[in-house]
């Protein structure tokens, strides 16, 4: 057998995890690489919220990273590919180096999930890994896996190599599949944190407002910034009325108050964590609109009309301050394994998008000088 028949694993389909396996498909063509994810789709912080309202009206919300930008010349070069063919575009209202997916964030990773596909790629969503082990004597990893679609049904997979996409994945917590002391050269800091936030996601009965700004940071406690979606690139509402959507992210102090540790992640009172957020709001939108202080504890009587309001509960929402990693990915060549994700800023100090993009890239071409060594197993046709 030949070494182009190498078997990847890639845990997690969300930026990271996708340009990694796309990066290795096209370089190495005849790889097998596999992407396992446990939601029911790609997405990572490039996820969407789809919400149908009662008269027919499709609205949707970009309810995890709001925006990006690209200093590295990896994300330039791919924002121009993005771009060209649609899939991404220039916020300009925003700033000039503010860039969003279109017609959602959510668009880049399925694109990606496509160019994995269609580059002879498996992705299997629904599917949670349980455990990894290395076995020495083979030089194999052996993951146990839960089809989540299939009643949970539990498979054990093969591989040479295998990513890790997610930090969670390796740090103690319930979401961990490899045991502490197999670490190695793959353990991350104790010190590596994150912060949750509690995410508003509001439809104003309105059109959308040329004198809104596109995104506020002088927002009113307990936000720590409001987004204007619709002024977004080719954002539309799909049939039905024209609606304003907004998004808006608590400050992490907040999140901790509020946000309860269950799988998935609660608030210990939705009911009142919307009404907070939302009156906040649109306090801070008719400041902004008016030019004037809102600061009284109610929204003004006058205000637009709410559509649609609901919260969502993000608990891994950012690397905490100063726990970023300052290398670009983390590698352990004896086992053929690394890990990437954007909690590696790199050398360059990058955030969240772009550090996600060019941890995934630089962990594939770490790891495909090792794949090229590395001889598939007997009987493999």
């Amino acid at each position: 057998a030949n070494h182009t028949m190498v078997r990847v694993g890639v845990i997690g389909a969300g930026l990271s995890g996708l340009l990694c396996a796309q990066r290795l498909l096209s370089q190495m063509p005849a790889a097998h690489v596999t992407v396992l994810e446990w939601g029911r789709g790609p997405g990572g912080r490039t996820a969407r919220r789809r919400v149908v309202l009662t008269d027919g009206t499709e609205i949707s919300f970009d309810h995890a990273a709001p925006c990006f930008s690209a200093k590295s010349s990896e994300l330039k070069a791919l924002l121009q590919e993005w771009a060209a063919s649609g899939h991404a575009a220039l916020w300009s209202e925003a700033g000039e180096d503010v860039w969003v997916g279109q017609p959602s964030n959510h668009a880049i990773c399925r694109m990606l999930a496509e160019q994995v596909d269609s580059a002879g790629g498996l992705l299997l969503y629904g599917h949670h890994v349980l455990a990894a082990r290395h076995e020495a004597a083979t030089g194999e990893w052996t993951i146990d896996v839960s089809d989540r679609a299939n009643g949970g049904e539990k498979e054990h997979l093969v591989f040479d190599s295998l990513v890790f996409s997610d930090k969670l994945l390796l740090l103690p917590n319930p979401y961990a599949v490899l045991a502490p002391k197999e670490w190695g050269p793959l353990a991350l800091p104790a010190t590596l944190g994150s912060t949750g936030a509690v995410v508003l996601m509001l439809a104003l009965e309105r059109a959308p407002q040329a004198t809104s700004p596109p995104l506020l940071s002088a927002v009113e406690p307990p936000l720590k910034l409001l987004v204007h979606d619709s002024t977004k690139p080719g954002r539309q509402t799909a049939g039905g009325r024209p609606l304003d959507l907004w998004v808006a992210h608590s400050t992490p102090a907040y999140a901790a108050l509020h946000l309860r540790g269950d799988d998935p992640p609660s608030l210990d009172d939705p009911a009142a964590v919307l009404a907070e957020l939302q009156a906040a709001a649109l306090r801070t939108l008719a400041s902004a609109e008016s030019g004037k202080d809102a600061h009284a504890h109610m929204p003004p009587a006058d205000g637009p009309k709410v559509a649609h309001a609901e919260v969502f509960a993000w608990d891994h929402a950012q690397p905490s301050d100063g726990s970023r990693l300052p290398s670009s990915h983390l590698l352990d060549t004896s086992r053929r394994a690394g890990v990437c994700g954007d909690f590696f800023a790199g050398p360059a100090g990058y955030e969240g998008v772009e550090a996600a993009a060019v941890s995934g890239l630089a962990l594939a071409d770490a790891l495909l000088p090792l794949l090229s060594m590395c001889k598939a197993p007997a009987g493999a046709e």
